[in-house]
């Protein structure tokens, strides 16, 4: 599925990398945000 989004992606050009790196970069912030909770 993550897959599929990602080749879709691509076939739109840098638009889409760079929509890709941004949804990359905010599925690290959400995971980053979620372990800095489970450690409280």
């Amino acid at each position: 599925m993550l897959l599929n989004a990602v080749t879709d992606r691509l076939r739109t050009g840098a638009d889409g990398v760079s929509e890709l790196l941004d949804d990359l970069a905010t599925s690290v912030e959400i995971a980053g945000s979620a372990v800095v909770q489970a450690r409280a």
